[in-house]
């Protein structure tokens, strides 16, 4: 804080005589000791020198030796240099930014020695050589009267009387330093968060916390008032400072007291009580500074977990996934006056009161933050929620540590420890996202697809009927048109993932227990993941995290670098029914329901009719039906299946799927959008998309329909004199075919030998083309026109 250099008066330092005059410029030797004087700096004597009788001008004034002000200066943060050869006294104030507005009494005047102040000289006056009666060699000295002016026009008030002796006195601090917390009396802990300082004692016992108030110029501040804050779940017993008993308050979540610094600037109070508490020392009144922080506990007789106050922290990310990671601590009492060592210690962690209902996003960790949960335990329910189990053992103090992270904003989530009989609890943890992604068009709710998404889409948020190997994309969506609106970090998220009775076995087709595995997660695939999906503009690429681990692109050099933000997910349901919830930080949600079924659907058993002559139908316009069965030939219900084709089909079309007319919507109208099987060059649209019934992207020669109750879908084909949307914002109609035309007929192939087919992941269920797709393919109907 740099100082006031007007308005602040200051007394003249005097002796019973007539002071100097201002404009003295002469010296005159000799010095005569008159007496001892203190010299004291804010309260604090610093030195006790002889003050010499010397005239100056004519004038008798005081004396003292420039060692004794060097010594004075330091104490209230200026820096004072004497060069003997060129008698210049150089003083250095950091507060000073402007030493030539320094204007001393007097001004410059004259003199054989030179004061500058950070280079600027302020002013000249004489010093005398004497002896000091205290003893040492000759030493110079100055007169007092000239010292007071300067420090007067450096606002520092300052004084002279025979029989107190110079006083100093810097203007009160209002900037203080509280040094960290030291606490005594413990069995075990320093007071971090980390490492609590507990009495071990199952009789109870005290800690006494002390820390050193300093000001600016790092002087100790005497009579300081501090605010002590005292936060836990049980009232503390007995509250004191120095032998004094102390009254305290309540505030939210604890009690509060004041304690004052000694002459040394220490504050010191003495707690005990039951349970564990954070101890908040902090500036009262006008002081400004950092508050410190200790955190203590009491085991009494059956032990202590912390935290047990409040505690409110941000989430991890990707690029800090320690962020998040809360420390808890279990201490035993002491039994047979030794620490418990070796005494398993069971913790849980759940969420009472979810702010996103599914699976909590908490977990256990290391203390830098990787996902340990799944590696000892598996998910539990507890106390209403739902959440996980880790066991460990405590070490030769007594003690046991685990860590809780989060990726997502959370509320409620609580730790219980059991060690023996006994279950201790922690207060409630809560996760906020201070860098949660803001933009006018946030990320309003998660799409669910079956197959890749399309960005202006907006897909539903909840899907049903699906089979267990049905791969599930996870979509990003504004309030409307998809993920379009979005761009770059507005489309950072963070989602949590759990399947209920499966596991998760990828994301984009990436294997989960390969990359967990690799970072030392552990064996096995979860049921629960965190992944965290974020935009890197230097890259303009999305790198996706999964527990917070870089999941890397096996098409893209094995880099994190993906070119949507949307991924997929497979997930195994054991041939039962299952469901995935997706939840992610903004408190969006989205689910995908898996059928019991023994087996997906594997191939296309037969066509009807299977023959058919499109161009003979009413309109040109023909259904036909295809029966969808498993491996073992047994029908498979309300699931997707995947045809190709080989785009040769000439202006053949598939405008409904199971009696549903396919439709988008462009610029607020309805308009068709049929799937093309052949190149259209005026197309007005590059997907198709109805939930639940059918959806296609142009290029990729294969579209998703859904069967019905009984394992059949129905496709409405047709030749020619189809309308459609096209390039000009108009409905195009397609050339009409003749009446009876023959001149083209494609097959339909599928797999019809038992056991899984080979070629569902290139062909899918059925293939539509002009040729047979491989040896494997068997033709089981024909379309002609």
């Amino acid at each position: 804080m740099k100082r006031t250099l007007s308005g602040i008066a200051s007394a003249a330092i005097v002796l019973g005589a007539i002071s100097p005059m201002a404009f003295a410029d002469t010296s005159s030797s000799g010095l005569t000791p008159a007496h001892q004087v203190p010299i004291v700096v804010n309260g604090q004597i610093l030195s006790n020198p002889y003050e010499m009788v010397g005239v100056d001008s004519g004038n008798q004034t005081a004396f003292f030796p420039i060692y004794y002000f060097d010594q004075a200066l330091a104490k209230i943060g200026i820096t004072a240099t004497w060069n003997g050869a060129t008698h210049t006294w150089a003083l250095t104030d950091a507060n000073i930014s402007n030493p030539a507005s320094v204007q001393v009494a007097g001004g410059v005047g004259t003199g054989n020695t030179t004061v500058t102040l950070n280079g600027t000289t302020i002013k000249m006056f004489n010093t005398q050589a004497a002896k000091d009666p205290a003893g040492g060699p000759v030493t110079t000295y100055m007169p007092a009267y000239y010292v007071g002016n300067i420090l007067t026009a450096l606002g520092i008030n300052n004084s002279f009387n025979p029989n107190v002796g110079l006083v100093i006195t810097t203007p009160q601090a209002t900037s203080i330093t509280l040094s960290q917390i030291a606490v005594t009396g413990q069995s075990v802990g320093t007071g971090t968060i980390s490492s609590p300082a507990v009495v071990q004692n199952p009789s109870g016992g005290s800690l006494t916390l002390s820390t050193t108030v300093t000001d600016q110029n790092g002087n100790p501040v005497a009579n300081q008032a501090l605010t002590v804050s005292i936060y836990g779940q049980n009232v503390p017993s007995s509250v004191s400072s120095n032998g004094t008993t102390l009254s305290t308050s309540r505030i939210s979540g604890g009690w509060s007291t004041t304690v004052s610094t000694n002459s040394q600037g220490v504050a010191s109070l003495t707690i005990s009580g039951l349970g564990a508490y954070k101890v908040v020392f902090g500036p009262s009144g006008a002081a400004s500074a950092q508050s410190q922080t200790a955190y203590i506990g009491f085991t009494s007789t059956n032990g202590v977990i912390t935290p047990q106050w409040s505690v409110t922290q941000n989430v991890s990310t990707p690029a800090n996934p320690s962020n998040g990671v809360v420390p808890i601590v279990v201490a035993l009492p002491y039994s047979n006056g030794k620490p418990q060592s070796g005494v398993q210690v069971t913790f849980r962690l759940y969420t009472q009161s979810p702010a996103v209902s599914g699976s909590p996003g908490a977990f256990f960790s290391t203390s830098s933050g990787q996902n340990i949960s799944d590696t000892y335990t598996s998910q539990t329910v507890y106390n209403n929620g739902q959440g996980w189990q880790y066991t460990t053992y405590t070490d030769a103090n007594g003690e046991a540590v685990v860590y809780v992270n989060d990726y997502n904003p959370d509320s409620n989530v609580y730790v219980t420890a059991t060690a023996g009989g006994t279950t201790l609890t922690t207060t409630a943890l809560s996760y906020t996202n201070p860098n949660a992604p803001a933009g006018s068009s946030p990320i309003a709710q998660i799409g669910l697809s079956t197959s890749v998404p399309y960005s202006t889409v907006e897909y539903p948020s909840s899907l049903s009927n699906l089979s267990g190997s049905s791969v599930v994309y996870v979509v990003p969506e504004g309030s409307s048109s998809g993920y379009s609106g979005l761009s770059g970090a507005q489309l950072n998220d963070v989602y949590t993932l759990n399947v209920s009775t499966g596991y998760i076995t990828t994301i984009n087709n990436v294997n989960v227990a390969n990359v967990l595995g690799a970072n030392g997660y552990g064996a096995g695939t979860p049921s629960t993941l965190q992944v965290s999906v974020w935009y890197n503009s230097s890259a303009n690429a999305y790198q996706i995290y999964v527990d917070g681990y870089a999941l890397n692109n096996p098409n893209n050099n094995n880099l994190n670098a993906w070119t949507n933000p949307y991924f997929s997910v497979g997930v195994s349901t054991g041939n039962a029914a299952d469901t995935l919830t997706v939840t992610d930080q903004n408190g969006n949600k989205a689910t995908a329901s898996y059928v019991a079924s023994p087996y997906p659907a594997n191939a296309v058993a037969g066509v009807s009719p299977q023959n058919s002559t499109v161009s003979n139908a009413v309109n040109h316009s023909e259904t036909v039906q295809l029966y969808v069965v498993d491996q073992n030939g047994n029908p498979v219900a309300n699931a997707p299946v995947t045809l190709s084709y080989d785009n040769n089909e000439n202006n053949l079309w598939i405008t409904q799927v199971n009696g549903t007319t396919l439709t988008g919507s462009f610029n607020g109208v309805t308009e068709p959008t049929p799937i093309p099987l052949y190149t259209v060059s005026n197309l007005g649209y590059n997907y198709v998309y109805v939930p639940g019934v059918a959806s296609w992207n142009s290029g990729s020669k294969t579209f998703t329909v859904y069967t019905n109750s009984t394992g059949w879908v129905s496709l409405t084909v047709q030749a020619g004199n189809v309308g459609y949307y096209s390039t000009g914002n108009t409905i195009a109609v397609s050339p009409a075919v003749p009446n009876g035309d023959t001149s083209t007929t494609v097959s339909v192939y599928s797999w019809t030998k038992p056991g899984v087919n080979p070629d569902t992941s290139t062909y899918g269920e059925a293939y539509l083309g002009l040729g047979a797709y491989n040896s494997n393919a068997t033709q089981i109907g024909t379309l002609t026109w």
